[in-house]
């Protein structure tokens, strides 16, 4: 288990957001697992639906991007703004 601070908007969010499932905070809109890798048949599979989502958007905005990308987009984003005082971008 790993564990981050959260800024206060981030934490209210979570709690809007939460699901009824006592293991998982945040499900699908289905109420399935965002992620999830199981054998069937003999094969390895997995799901991401967040992966899935940033695909979707890639493709439909044109703008080539990854889950990687948009991490390390957020994190330089946070990162300026931390030193320089400004008001981030992302936040709600």
């Amino acid at each position: 288990m790993v564990s981050y601070p959260l800024w206060p908007e981030t934490f209210e969010l979570l709690k809007q957001e939460r699901s009824d499932d006592p293991d998982h905070v945040l499900l699908t809109r289905e109420g399935k697992l965002l992620r999830t890798e199981y054998i069937d048949g003999g094969k390895y599979k997995k799901t991401d639906a967040v992966r899935l989502a940033i695909r979707r958007l890639s493709k439909k905005t044109e703008i080539e991007s990854t889950f990687k990308a948009c991490k390390k987009a957020m994190y330089a984003e946070t990162l300026f703004c931390l030193i320089f005082g400004f008001e981030s971008a992302f936040r709600i």
